[in-house]
């Protein structure tokens, strides 16, 4: 029987002059987290949805900086993912990047699955709106799949239906990767999930007419 080994794959950091190994995480993250959002939304975002994109691109990038040993979660405390907002609001538009000048990070309670260390802080922002997207943003980096974003704008319109649909789209890219990982649930937890569902129900969502 002929068994291929699977690609070797390389994660590359480029490094400029006079940047240290750092800053060229963060940007190459950056870059992939808008990348991954330019992928999904073609025009304009729905009323009061920026705070869900901006908390998505930092849980996007975070992740991905994480695979170059770079924890913006780690170190010193909240202030680190500030480091990582300068280098994505920029690369994104005037009003993702307010959103996400907006956002603020304070410890999340996390039970003792070490799974879920990866998500040490929880962000706050437009009733629970950032939180939701970060969440999102970081499952979406971890799976692969580039569709999140794009689903939860076409499942925002049905209230209650919509968000028990858009957290199935979660677990239908959760369960991709868990095929290559079978020993480990990648689904959201019953309180992230809890997270997802409030954020759908927001208050700031539904006043601006989303």
């Amino acid at each position: 029987m002929n068994r291929r080994k699977p690609p070797l794959r390389l994660a590359v950091v480029p490094l400029v002059p006079g940047a240290d190994k750092r800053t060229a995480v963060l940007r190459k993250a950056a870059g992939m987290a808008v990348d991954a959002l330019t992928d999904q939304v073609d025009g304009m975002l729905p009323d009061g949805f920026a705070p869900f994109v901006a908390g998505y691109a930092l849980g996007f990038a975070r992740h991905v900086a994480m695979k170059h040993d770079v924890d913006c979660e780690g170190g010193d405390g909240p202030h680190t993912m500030d480091e990582l907002a300068a280098e994505i609001a920029p690369l994104l538009s005037s009003g993702i990047g307010i959103a996400m000048r907006g956002i603020s990070f304070s410890r999340r309670e996390v039970s003792g699955d070490a799974q879920r260390a990866r998500l040490r802080l929880g962000a706050a922002g437009a009733e629970g709106l950032a939180d939701a997207g970060y969440l999102v943003g970081h499952l979406e980096a971890l799976c692969g799949s580039r569709m999140l974003v794009r689903k939860a704008i076409g499942r925002m319109q049905k209230d209650d239906e919509g968000a028990r649909a858009f957290v199935t789209d979660c677990d239908f890219a959760a369960d991709k990767m868990q095929s290559h990982l079978p020993t480990t649930s990648l689904r959201f937890t019953a309180a992230e999930r809890t997270v997802i569902l409030e954020a759908f129900a927001s208050p700031f969502l539904l006043s601006s007419g989303g």
